[in-house]
């Protein structure tokens, strides 16, 4: 796949505080009301190569925030939470299964912290703060154009083209061995080659993988390393 992306949503369940408050139901010997604030915050994350460097970018979208308040009865059922979270976080970016696996694991929590307290009347302030990190991988292919394309724009001025097919179909194929191991990694892609593997090289001895290279060619004529003017079937403007 030349193109890879991973999702993990952090979760992070704090008490702000909690307050003790007169009875408002005589038949209740206590009860616990909830004021939750919700956050999401979505991160993207993307991971590349530049210049045969690893670049890792993370890009912050606006935060949403959500204000959730339980009544004692309320929060008594779990059925009644889950109707009352669901609806609030309805605009949430995520999939049902998730919105409900994380108004369970905020349930649960609550429920805990609910526990501890003493006999008596309380409304707790919670912070529910939901951070979802979006990984996202660019493979060989998605490289190998974003090199092609960066080739073209530093080399407008030179009126670049493709190389021949026949010059491409004459590159020559070796296999990779002690002797001739003058490079372990293929300069278009930045995959190393693997020991004994078949690779395609050039006039000019460099060597890559052979699809990057024919690739690589059918854009640009020159060596991606030494400039090397591989023979065009279009003749350059002047």
């Amino acid at each position: 796949m030349d193109y890879q992306s991973d999702k993990v949503i952090h979760v992070q369940i704090t008490k702000r505080d909690e307050e003790e408050v007169a009875c408002q139901d005589p038949l209740m010997s206590s009860s616990v009301q909830i004021m939750y604030d919700f956050s999401w915050q979505t991160t993207l994350r993307y991971t590349k190569f530049e210049y045969g460097e690893q670049v890792v970018t993370e890009i912050r979208q606006r935060k949403i925030w959500d204000f959730v308040y339980l009544e004692p009865q309320q929060f008594l059922s779990f059925k009644k939470t889950h109707e009352i979270m669901n609806d609030a976080l309805g605009a949430w970016p995520i999939c049902n299964c998730i919105r409900k696996s994380l108004i369970k694991e905020v349930f649960s929590s609550t429920q805990a912290m609910a526990e501890s307290l003493s006999s008596g009347h309380y409304v707790l302030h919670i912070d529910v703060d939901v951070n979802a990190v979006y990984h996202y991988t660019i493979g060989e292919s998605q490289m190998l154009n974003h090199v092609l394309q960066r080739s073209i724009e530093e080399n407008n001025d030179y009126n670049m083209v493709p190389a021949s097919e026949s010059s491409i179909k004459s590159l020559k194929r070796k296999r990779l061995d002690d002797e001739n191991n003058n490079c372990d990694s293929c300069t278009i892609c930045l995959d190393q080659f693997s020991k004994r593997s078949k690779i395609t090289y050039m006039p000019c001895s460099h060597m890559f993988h052979g699809n990057c290279i024919k690739k690589w060619l059918k854009t640009s004529h020159r060596c991606p390393v030494c400039r090397f003017e591989m023979p065009t079937s279009k003749r350059r403007a002047a």
